[in-house]
């Protein structure tokens, strides 16, 4: 039987992980290698934004529904503003929607979104579960877990962030939930969970 203990349990260096990871079965080795590009994409969001505090570099990161939905939901919590605008709320969702939003709003709901996140965690030294939860072919949960806390147990009571990522063919994963292993649904208001 192979040794499941994880890479941290005494691996010190990179030829010790890479010695540990040879250790595992195939099938072992294949479903890391498949949960490492979803820690990566997850990782690659949570520097942007919890360290860096950067949602415009993140934005291609974010799956479209996402994006929709959370232009959704900062409108409807800024309707007031907005009614009193010339803008029209579905031009400003649509702008939101591209890659690289170029909209006069858009610096608004970025810092809004970005307090907003930092606030709800602190995920910048968080940790990631050793296995994904999966919710279809092409949507499954990383779980990531605040220090110290080295195992995500589901029949208890922990404090854990999930994100949600949906495979793109073109892209590779993108982030379909923030704080929620919800399925988001576009639309006035949107669900996020």
């Amino acid at each position: 039987m192979a040794d499941n203990t994880s890479p941290d349990d005494g691996a010190n260096d990179m030829g010790d992980m890479a010695a540990w990871f040879q250790a595992q079965p195939p099938e072992e080795q294949a479903r890391l290698k498949s949960h490492m590009s979803l820690v990566h994409r997850t990782q690659e969001f949570v520097r942007l934004v919890w360290n860096s505090g950067d949602l415009s570099s993140a934005w291609r990161l974010v799956d479209p529904l996402l994006r929709t939905c959370l232009a959704q939901k900062w409108l409807l919590d800024n309707q007031a503003d907005l009614e009193r605008s010339s803008w029209d709320r579905e031009d400003v969702v649509d702008a939101f929607g591209a890659d690289e939003p170029d909209h006069a709003l858009w610096e608004h709901f970025e810092r809004v979104y970005v307090r907003g996140f930092r606030a709800a965690a602190d995920l910048g030294q968080w940790g990631y579960g050793s296995h994904t939860r999966f919710h279809s072919p092409d949507v499954e949960a990383v779980v990531l877990l605040p220090p110290g806390v080295t195992e995500w147990k589901a029949d208890e009571l922990q404090q854990v962030f999930p994100m949600l990522l949906r495979h793109d063919r073109e892209f590779g994963w993108r982030i379909l939930n923030v704080g929620s292993e919800t399925l988001p649904e576009a639309g006035w208001p949107p669900n996020l969970g």
